[in-house]
Protein backbone atom coordinates (compact mmCIF):
# COMPACT_ATOMS: atom_id res chain seq x y z
CA UNK A 1 0.00 0.00 0.00
CA UNK A 2 1.10 3.59 -0.64
CA UNK A 3 1.48 6.09 1.98
CA UNK A 4 -0.73 8.80 0.39
CA UNK A 5 -3.24 6.12 -0.16
CA UNK A 6 -3.44 5.34 3.18
CA UNK A 7 -3.01 8.38 4.96
CA UNK A 8 -6.34 9.86 2.54
CA UNK A 9 -8.15 6.39 3.95
CA UNK A 10 -7.44 7.67 7.50
CA UNK A 11 -8.21 11.65 6.90
CA UNK A 12 -12.03 10.85 8.53
CA UNK A 13 -10.97 8.54 10.82
CA UNK A 14 -8.50 10.39 12.88
CA UNK A 15 -9.40 13.81 14.61
CA UNK A 16 -5.91 15.51 13.55
CA UNK A 17 -5.68 19.01 13.12
CA UNK A 18 -2.77 21.25 11.97
CA UNK A 19 -2.40 23.04 15.52
CA UNK A 20 -2.49 26.80 14.24
CA UNK A 21 -4.47 28.23 11.01
CA UNK A 22 -1.58 30.18 9.81
CA UNK A 23 1.44 29.83 8.09
CA UNK A 24 4.97 30.33 10.29
CA UNK A 25 6.48 31.65 7.85
CA UNK A 26 5.36 33.11 4.22
CA UNK A 27 7.49 33.95 1.33
CA UNK A 28 6.73 36.21 -1.96
CA UNK A 29 8.26 34.96 -4.72
CA UNK A 30 8.47 35.53 -8.71
CA UNK A 31 8.07 33.02 -11.43
CA UNK A 32 8.30 33.11 -15.46
CA UNK A 33 5.42 30.90 -15.88
CA UNK A 34 5.20 27.73 -14.78
CA UNK A 35 2.48 26.10 -16.70
CA UNK A 36 -0.59 25.93 -15.52
CA UNK A 37 -3.07 22.99 -16.05
CA UNK A 38 -4.42 19.99 -13.73
CA UNK A 39 -3.64 20.52 -9.93
CA UNK A 40 -1.86 16.95 -10.03
CA UNK A 41 -0.28 17.31 -13.18
CA UNK A 42 1.46 20.97 -12.06
CA UNK A 43 2.59 19.26 -8.59
CA UNK A 44 4.05 16.39 -10.19
CA UNK A 45 5.79 18.66 -13.30
CA UNK A 46 7.08 20.39 -10.01
CA UNK A 47 8.44 18.03 -7.67
CA UNK A 48 10.32 16.40 -10.64
CA UNK A 49 12.03 19.33 -11.91
CA UNK A 50 12.91 20.82 -8.08
CA UNK A 51 13.87 17.32 -7.17
CA UNK A 52 16.78 18.10 -10.48
CA UNK A 53 17.35 21.20 -9.31
CA UNK A 54 18.52 20.01 -5.69
CA UNK A 55 20.80 17.24 -7.65
CA UNK A 56 22.26 20.53 -9.72
CA UNK A 57 20.33 18.89 -13.00
CA UNK A 58 19.64 21.27 -15.81
CA UNK A 59 15.73 22.36 -15.35
CA UNK A 60 13.47 23.98 -17.78
CA UNK A 61 14.00 27.98 -17.48
CA UNK A 62 10.09 28.07 -16.69
CA UNK A 63 10.62 26.09 -13.30
CA UNK A 64 14.17 27.60 -12.35
CA UNK A 65 13.03 30.84 -10.58
CA UNK A 66 10.39 29.02 -8.37
CA UNK A 67 13.03 26.01 -7.58
CA UNK A 68 16.07 28.84 -6.39
CA UNK A 69 12.78 30.66 -4.34
CA UNK A 70 11.85 27.02 -2.70
CA UNK A 71 15.65 25.94 -2.36
CA UNK A 72 16.54 29.45 -0.55
CA UNK A 73 13.24 28.90 1.75
CA UNK A 74 14.97 25.59 2.48
CA UNK A 75 18.42 27.07 3.31
CA UNK A 76 16.50 29.40 5.27
CA UNK A 77 14.71 27.25 7.55
CA UNK A 78 18.21 25.66 7.98
CA UNK A 79 18.17 22.44 6.66
CA UNK A 80 21.51 21.60 4.86
CA UNK A 81 22.00 18.01 4.18
CA UNK A 82 18.35 16.69 2.35
CA UNK A 83 17.29 13.56 0.44
CA UNK A 84 14.64 14.81 -2.05
CA UNK A 85 12.10 11.77 -3.55
CA UNK A 86 13.47 9.59 -1.49
CA UNK A 87 11.74 6.37 -1.09
CA UNK A 88 10.98 4.96 2.00
CA UNK A 89 9.15 1.11 3.05
CA UNK A 90 8.18 -1.22 4.90
CA UNK A 91 6.86 -4.68 4.35
CA UNK A 92 3.56 -3.28 3.62
CA UNK A 93 3.99 0.31 2.99
CA UNK A 94 5.79 2.65 0.86
CA UNK A 95 6.29 6.13 -0.46
CA UNK A 96 8.20 8.75 -1.95
CA UNK A 97 9.15 11.52 0.95
CA UNK A 98 9.10 14.81 -0.99
CA UNK A 99 12.31 16.03 0.90
CA UNK A 100 13.75 15.09 4.61
CA UNK A 101 17.17 16.46 6.21
CA UNK A 102 19.19 17.70 8.77
CA UNK A 103 19.52 20.77 10.04
CA UNK A 104 22.94 22.74 11.11
CA UNK A 105 22.07 22.12 14.71
CA UNK A 106 21.35 18.12 13.35
CA UNK A 107 17.82 17.69 13.52
CA UNK A 108 15.97 15.68 11.34
CA UNK A 109 12.71 17.20 9.22
CA UNK A 110 10.64 15.61 7.04
CA UNK A 111 8.72 18.01 4.53
CA UNK A 112 5.38 17.41 2.66
CA UNK A 113 5.72 19.89 -0.62
CA UNK A 114 2.11 20.95 -2.25
CA UNK A 115 1.70 23.45 -5.17
CA UNK A 116 -1.24 24.96 -5.13
CA UNK A 117 -3.27 27.21 -7.51
CA UNK A 118 -5.75 29.14 -5.17
CA UNK A 119 -6.42 32.31 -3.64
CA UNK A 120 -5.26 30.97 -0.22
CA UNK A 121 -2.28 29.35 1.89
CA UNK A 122 -4.44 26.58 3.80
CA UNK A 123 -2.96 24.69 6.94
CA UNK A 124 -1.83 20.95 6.13
CA UNK A 125 -4.87 18.63 5.86
CA UNK A 126 -5.52 15.81 8.33
CA UNK A 127 -4.63 13.49 5.38
CA UNK A 128 -1.15 15.00 4.99
CA UNK A 129 -0.24 15.36 8.53
CA UNK A 130 -0.39 11.47 8.70
CA UNK A 131 1.42 11.19 5.20
CA UNK A 132 4.17 13.25 7.31
CA UNK A 133 4.31 10.77 10.42
CA UNK A 134 4.71 7.97 8.30
CA UNK A 135 7.17 8.92 6.67
CA UNK A 136 8.90 9.90 9.70
CA UNK A 137 8.06 6.59 11.06
CA UNK A 138 9.38 4.94 8.21
CA UNK A 139 12.46 7.19 8.48
CA UNK A 140 12.60 5.84 11.71
CA UNK A 141 13.01 9.17 12.90
CA UNK A 142 11.59 9.51 16.71
CA UNK A 143 10.76 13.00 17.27
CA UNK A 144 11.33 15.01 13.45
CA UNK A 145 10.34 18.60 12.50
CA UNK A 146 7.41 18.08 10.45
CA UNK A 147 7.28 20.92 7.44
CA UNK A 148 4.29 21.58 5.18
CA UNK A 149 5.55 23.77 2.48
CA UNK A 150 2.30 24.97 0.00
CA UNK A 151 3.91 26.98 -2.96
CA UNK A 152 1.15 29.03 -4.33
CA UNK A 153 1.58 29.17 -7.86
CA UNK A 154 -1.21 31.59 -8.10
CA UNK A 155 -0.66 34.13 -5.51
CA UNK A 156 3.27 33.61 -5.73
CA UNK A 157 3.58 33.01 -2.46
CA UNK A 158 4.98 29.68 -0.26
CA UNK A 159 3.95 29.40 2.84
CA UNK A 160 5.45 27.31 5.80
CA UNK A 161 3.93 25.29 8.34
CA UNK A 162 5.99 23.54 10.84
CA UNK A 163 5.51 21.65 14.08
CA UNK A 164 8.22 20.72 16.62
CA UNK A 165 5.92 18.32 18.43
CA UNK A 166 5.80 15.30 16.86
CA UNK A 167 6.60 12.73 19.18
CA UNK A 168 2.50 11.72 19.06
CA UNK A 169 2.04 11.63 15.67
CA UNK A 170 5.35 9.43 14.84
CA UNK A 171 3.86 7.40 17.65
CA UNK A 172 0.78 6.90 15.65
CA UNK A 173 2.20 6.60 12.29
CA UNK A 174 4.36 3.56 13.79
CA UNK A 175 1.21 1.79 15.03
CA UNK A 176 -0.80 2.66 11.93
CA UNK A 177 2.20 0.81 10.28
CA UNK A 178 2.40 -2.20 12.75
CA UNK A 179 -1.32 -2.45 11.86
CA UNK A 180 -1.04 -2.38 8.13
CA UNK A 181 1.59 -5.45 8.42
Amino acid sequence: MYVSNLSRSLETTLEIVWPRRCADRIYNFDDIGIPRGESIDVGDAFHRNFSRFLKDQWVPKEYLSTCIALGLVIDDLGVEHYESEGTVASENLAGQCDLHGLDRLGRHWVFEIKTTQGDYIFPPRPSEIIQMSLYASLLKVEDPIVACIRLNLKTRKIGVFVSRETQKLVQMASELIRDAA
